[in-house]
Formats: structure tokens, C-alpha cells, sequence
């Protein structure tokens, strides 16, 4: 199995140096021809802008699936695996990062068991207005446009390092607006800013799957810090955006993740607010309601589950809450 595993990443560096060598020769002959044409310099950079741009559609980063020898792997392997690949992305998240220095078996399920790759290229989309949202995404490269809304004109752009639709771990969640990969014309207009952002033109993503996640956190000893997460989290959503309905898919800085994670986990003063924000998860006007799950449903779910009924379980984080604040 090693000498196999050996042959492939022998086979892939010979390819990889093969395309260097070939697109350093492409170089050398446009910069010849350009020169013994005295072709304009403007015309020069326009040409060397389009090759880029389609390298960067060409190029499609590899994916595990893209890798036999994987299939064979063992389990443990697969295991440390899919932690070295999945663990430094998901950990530029407060929460994500504080399960990985302190519950690294939790986050060694989450990135076996919950993760996934993706990639899209220019034109694609990844969600669209009003559908179900079940996964939450890190941006690995590339630059997105999130048009907010159902007819948004003037869209965010989404660089990488940045995570989406954190709302679909912690209640059901229809997306609030449109992500795409960005065009021409606005990575021009990033251009503007910086050049180096000309040419991607190719998404990568990880998803978690929601539903994957739930029943990880589930069978945790943390379970109860993390329905206290779900509760401050989705409490400050609500308060910063003016209500439920406000609340869009990119919402959560760095600093109100790790406000969120303070208070829930316990950290220092940021915890003694805890108490008053869950005197607050029940008592907030309709489009609360219709936007994130209520005490009594949640409660009303956990009954059904008992009893061998098959209510949906998107409230999961909440029901032991649920069964002793709700009304």
C-alpha cells in the first residue's frame, strides 16, 4: 500500500513539473512574438489577463475523490486524514478553533464524518433566495458576490478565510439571498485594490453538513455548552440585525463569534451576561418566530421523538432547555 501511495505522488509532481514547464514555455513564445512584432505593451497586459483567467478556470484543486489511493485507505488514517485537511479551515471559526484545542475527539468526528469539498466555477451557484440551508461553508479560494435579498443590486464580496450560513447548525434556515462566484466585474473592481484577485475565477469550498453535525454534538460531553452557543448565538442574530427576518447568511464576525463562544462556554466576564441573554431567547416579536424554532416546538419535537414519532429534529440543540424553560 505505501509503495502504491508512493508510485501516485510520484506520478502527480512529474505531472505538476510537465505544466510548469509547458506554461513557462507558452510565456517565452507570447514574449518573443509580442517583441519582434512590437506589439503595444497594453495589448501585452490584456492578453496575459486572459491567460490567466482561463489557467484559473482550468484549474480545478484536488479533491479526495479525485485520489484512488484514499479509497483504500484504513480508517484511522482516513481519520488523521481528513483532520489535517479540514481542521485548519474550519479553526479560523472561534468556535471550531476552541473545539480543536480542547475536544479534538469532537472535532476529529466533525471533520471525518461532517465534511465535505466542493468547487465551483464562474457563473455557478452555490444557494440561492428562500431554499433550505443544511450545510454551513468555509471559503478556501476564490472570491464570491452575495446579493442580499431576493433582487439585491449591489452585492458583498466574499474573499477566502471567511465562513457562511452559520444559521443552518443552529435552526432551520432558508438561505437570505444569492452566492455566486464573482464575474469579470467585480473582480476587476477588487483589481482595483488588489491585483493579485484577477483570475479566480474557480471556488473552492468545505461544506459541514448540519444534520452530520447534530449528531456528533449529540453523543458529546459538551452538548449542553453548545445548546447555550445555539441559544446566545442565535439571540445576538436577532438583537443586531433589528429581527429574525433580518438575519442574513453571512452574519458574524470574528468578534461576535467569539463574544458567543465566551458567554456560552463560560470564559471570563463575557459569561456573566449568559443568563440574561437566555431570559431573552422566548420573548421577541413574529418574525423571531418565523425565523428561528420556539421553546414549545422544540419541546413538542422531543415528545414526538420519544414516543417513536418522526418529528424533525432541526431544534436538537435545544430541547433540554426546552423541556425545563419553555412554556
Amino acid at each position: 500500500m505505501f509503495s502504491s501511495f508512493v508510485s501516485s505522488m510520484t506520478g502527480a509532481m512529474n505531472n505538476i513539473n510537465k505544466l510548469n514547464l509547458e506554461q513557462r514555455q507558452n510565456g517565452t513564445a507570447l514574449r518573443q512574438y509580442i517583441t519582434d512584432n512590437r506589439v503595444s505593451l497594453e495589448l501585452l497586459f490584456c492578453i496575459q489577463n486572459y491567460q490567466r483567467s482561463t489557467r484559473a478556470l482550468e484549474r480545478k484543486r484536488l479533491h479526495e475523490a479525485d485520489v484512488a489511493v484514499f479509497k483504500n485507505l484504513p480508517e484511522d488514517l482516513l481519520q488523521r486524514l481528513h483532520v489535517e485537511v479540514y481542521g485548519p479551515v474550519i479553526s479560523v471559526h472561534p468556535l471550531f478553533d476552541h473545539l480543536h484545542a480542547t475536544e479534538d475527539f469532537t472535532l476529529m468526528g466533525i471533520c471525518h464524518l461532517a465534511m465535505s469539498e466542493c468547487s465551483l466555477v464562474i457563473g455557478e451557484e452555490l444557494f440561492r433566495y428562500g431554499a433550505l440551508g443544511t450545510k454551513m461553508y468555509f471559503t478556501v479560494s476564490g472570491t464570491l458576490t452575495y446579493f442580499s435579498g431576493y433582487d439585491d443590486k449591489l452585492p458583498k464580496l466574499v474573499s477566502a478565510g471567511r465562513w457562511m450560513c452559520e444559521p443552518a447548525l443552529w435552526c432551520k434556515w432558508e438561505h437570505r439571498g444569492r452566492l455566486t462566484v464573482a464575474t469579470t466585474q467585480y473582480l476587476r473592481m477588487l483589481a482595483d485594490r488588489d491585483e493579485k484577485s484577477i483570475g479566480s475565477l474557480r471556488c473552492e469550498f468545505m461544506a459541514l453538513n448540519a444534520a452530520d453535525f447534530h449528531n456528533i454534538i449529540s453523543q458529546s460531553r459538551i452538548l449542553s455548552s453548545m445548546q447555550a452557543y445555539a441559544r446566545i448565538f442565535t439571540t445576538m442574530a436577532v438583537q443586531d440585525c433589528g429581527g429574525g427576518a433580518e438575519v442574513d447568511d453571512l452574519w458574524g464576525t470574528y468578534a461576535q463569534i467569539e463574544t458567543c463562544l465566551h458567554r456560552a462556554f463560560g470564559f471570563g466576564e463575557e459569561a456573566e451576561a449568559a443568563s440574561r441573554f437566555k431570559m431573552l431567547w422566548d420573548v421577541s416579536e413574529n418574525t423571531w418566530k418565523h425565523c428561528f424554532t420556539t421553546w414549545r416546538q422544540a419541546a413538542r419535537e422531543e415528545k414526538e421523538r420519544r414516543s417513536g414519532g418522526k418529528g424533525r429534529r432541526f431544534s436538537w440543540l435545544l430541547l433540554q432547555n426546552g423541556r425545563t424553560g419553555g412554556r
